[in-house]
């Protein structure tokens, strides 16, 4: 509950400041704390997903449990396709304006998919671990937006087995932007070699999910799969907000 103080303020700041959607662009009402973001009506246009998908074919898979290509190493989904211009305006919004408020419904989202797809079923227990950033450039933006998803989706799911661990795998290397790269084997030469663990023991014998926001060619979560699995990992999904 807001103090009569706290409403005053934020009542104050919507005068001067009115929230907008990011998306549509219309004026927002606020309806407790937290800033919002996007409106309803855009919110519940972007469509969620169903199904998994195998890495290195793309094929659909109805639950995560074996990937069809077993030398993948992991199965990965994703909540939502990137097309969808509502995504879009979301995940800039998170990474490029630093509105870190945008990651509450991109993790409503993974939420939703997640229900959707029962996916807490069969993957009860694991360690949820949010892809990094290279230091210096998660301290040009003031935060890493994958691991804002998973702290709002852990809150979201309330499941006491699955546990939050964003410290422990860690970029050494200063890669340039994936987006930049043309081909798949430009982005896994791109990400090769640059994750590592703090404490493999602590992955040993662990189911994973590993979050990101977008998933494009597969290439980073390949990468981050690998040092995991050469640590004893047990089964792996990515999880991500989108699929381009």
């Amino acid at each position: 509950m807001m103090s009569v103080l706290e409403r005053s303020f934020h009542a104050f700041l919507d005068v001067l400041f009115p929230p907008q959607c990011v998306s549509c662009k219309c004026r927002l009402l606020r309806s407790g704390s937290r800033t919002p973001v996007i409106c309803e009506t855009c919110f519940s246009a972007i469509p969620i997903s169903s199904g998994f998908f195998c890495p290195a074919c793309k094929k659909r898979l109805y639950e995560p449990r074996v990937s069809c290509h077993r030398d993948a190493r992991f199965v990965a989904g994703a909540a939502a396709p990137f097309a969808s211009p509502q995504i879009q305006a979301l995940i800039h919004a998170l990474k490029y304006q630093s509105c870190r408020n945008a990651a509450f419904p991109l993790a409503a989202l993974l939420h939703a998919y997640c229900g959707k797809m029962k996916f807490f079923d069969s993957f009860s227990s694991a360690l949820l671990i949010p892809i990094p950033l290279y230091p210096r450039r998660e301290r040009a933006r003031g935060f890493n937006q994958a691991a804002c998803i998973a702290q709002s989706f852990l809150s979201l799911s309330h499941n006491p087995n699955v546990v939050l661990d964003s410290k422990n795998l860690i970029r050494t290397r200063n890669t340039a932007s994936q987006t930049k790269q043309k081909t798949y084997e430009d982005r896994r030469k791109n990400v090769e070699g640059s994750f590592s663990l703090r404490r493999p023991d602590l992955v040993r014998g662990r189911n994973i999910i590993l979050l990101d926001d977008v998933y494009t060619s597969g290439a980073t979560a390949s990468e981050a799969v690998r040092i995991l699995k050469q640590a004893g990992a047990r089964r792996i999904v990515a999880l991500t907000i989108a699929r381009a």
